[in-house]
């Protein structure tokens, strides 16, 4: 994994507009970029959201088959992440490995 890899996606999950800023990036089976994707707040309702890891298999779909997960605070610092049940749940039905980026607790 590149320092520009990290740096983009740093850069494009302080972008969300929701609470919490998580990002992903996703590779193929070769760990070629496929592409990256942020969480993105729900307009019907508070609260909830796309997650980022949901989005970027709505936007790829199966050609991504490991996913680089992090969750970042608004200083701009990794925070610790993992997958929620269900985003868990299809992400082992379709057999994709989650990497995450573990940071510092608050």
């Amino acid at each position: 994994m590149t320092h520009t890899i990290l740096e983009n996606l740093k850069k494009k999950t302080l972008k969300s507009h929701c609470s919490y800023y998580v990002g992903c990036v996703g590779f193929d089976k070769n760990f070629n970029f496929v592409g990256s994707s942020i969480n993105q707040p729900r307009l019907h309702k508070e609260g909830g959201g796309v997650h980022a890891e949901l989005n970027l298999l709505k936007k790829f779909g199966p050609r991504i088959k490991h996913i680089l997960l992090c969750r970042l605070g608004k200083s701009g610092k990794f925070r610790p992440i993992h997958p929620c049940k269900n985003c868990r749940k299809v992400l082992d039905k379709m057999g994709i490995r989650v990497i995450m980026i573990e940071g510092e607790k608050d």
